[in-house]
């Protein structure tokens, strides 16, 4: 889920953390041409384009979340331009401690 609004961070994280749940927050960072692939490669965006939608609300998006996520907030960042999904998931493990 990405999660790019201060206030829904601090009220779900936050309130997890006030009752005393061990929270590891990770924003997994791409460039935007490479989120704009991927969201090309998805079936709902195809099926949008066939149906006449220039651009999809997840595209209209992009920009937005991209420059949200450069906060200091969202400062663990796991970048996954050119990583495996295997790799981005051994890289949270390990810097949460915990065993795959």
């Amino acid at each position: 889920m990405t999660l790019v609004d201060e206030r829904y961070h601090e009220e779900i994280l936050g309130t997890l953390v006030d009752r005393g749940i061990d929270v590891h927050h990770y924003s997994l960072i791409a460039s935007p041409e490479v989120i704009r692939r991927r969201l090309n490669g998805r079936v709902g965006y195809a099926v949008g384009r066939y149906l006449g939608f220039e651009e999809t609300w997840a595209m209209q998006q992009v920009d937005r979340c991209v420059a949200a996520l450069s906060r200091p907030r969202f400062a663990t960042h796991v970048d996954n331009d050119r990583r495996s999904v295997d790799e981005v998931v051994e890289e949270i493990a390990e810097d949460a401690g915990l065993p795959l």
